[in-house]
């Protein structure tokens, strides 16, 4: 029977929490201690673990602010803003109960997050072809990771999980999973502050690309294209190509784990300790119920 792995961006997942909770009743212990962005992390992971029942499971969490993508695009993500102390303070948190549960979970200077996604999905694929990997997030960029054994979920509440998968991913967006890095050199991406082509926007890009499929047919076809478009297209060729590379996701992170390892979960006086600091009961009978069982 084949593996089931579930792949967790966990810095996408502790800015969900965050301020998914920071409206609503924010948790703080005795002490005045913000924990709610743990307790809201937590609770999600078990939800999944409850409806998925993963073989295994993965945290990838970028390792800080700049990346070496800034250093080939220093307005990389220009405009963002810096994550509040909470947030960032709550989730140094997240990683040290992640450890003392067992969980697997990494970072790297050379890698965001996604990256580390695509990683280890092509070393499960080395591995095991029929491995059912299932990513949770909402990054677009892990959209291009999407196959036949390979779906996204990014929403969960209560039973309903939503999910992208080969056979929806056309319906929902307008093209398919292999389309999806041309599809942002085309029309753009505000948040990672990437725009080449003015006046196309993401109606024209899926356009282009349900006539031409990617970009080099693109390149062959600009004379049965609209002339204004073409003409940009034409000028910004290195620059759409430069974006190709650079949007495509890095496979080359390495692990020093055994993704194809049972799940674990362990409970530590350690571990004990920091959920009692913290006053997250709920998080500590959850994780005891996982590791009995």
């Amino acid at each position: 029977m084949s593996k089931k792995i579930l792949l967790i961006d966990g810095t996408w997942l502790t800015f969900k929490s965050f301020f998914g909770g920071f409206y609503g009743n924010r948790l703080v212990n005795s002490k005045g201690d913000i924990t709610f962005a743990i307790h809201i992390f937590f609770s999600s992971v078990f939800k999944l673990i409850r409806i998925i029942k993963p073989d295994n499971i993965y945290f990838a969490f970028d390792y800080g602010s700049k990346t070496p993508r800034h250093q080939d695009y220093p307005d990389y993500k220009k405009g963002r803003a810096k994550p509040p102390d909470a947030l960032l303070l709550q989730m140094k948190q997240i990683k040290k109960i992640l450890s003392l549960a067992n969980f697997l979970w990494s970072q790297h200077q050379d890698f965001e997050a996604d990256d580390l996604i695509a990683s280890l999905q092509k070393k499960i694929r080395e591995t095991d072809p029929e491995a059912e990997i299932i990513i949770f997030s909402s990054d677009q960029d892990l959209l291009q990771l999407i196959d036949r054994k390979t779906i996204i979920i990014n929403k969960i509440e209560n039973n309903f999980i939503n999910t992208q998968t080969v056979d929806n991913f056309f319906e929902k967006h307008g093209f398919h999973p292999d389309q999806v890095v041309d599809f942002k050199v085309l029309a753009g991406d505000a948040s990672d502050n990437i725009k080449v082509i003015d006046g196309l926007g993401k109606k024209g890009a899926i356009k282009l690309l349900e006539k031409y499929k990617n970009l080099d047919n693109i390149f062959s076809n600009l004379d049965k294209i609209n002339n204004k478009i073409a003409k940009q297209i034409n000028e910004k060729k290195p620059k759409l190509l430069f974006f190709k590379d650079f949007i495509k996701l890095n496979q080359n992170a390495n692990f020093d784990f055994d993704i194809f390892q049972k799940l674990k979960i362990k409970t530590s006086p350690a571990l004990v300790e920091i959920l009692k600091e913290l006053e997250l009961k709920k998080v500590h009978d959850a994780l005891n119920e996982i590791a009995t069982s």
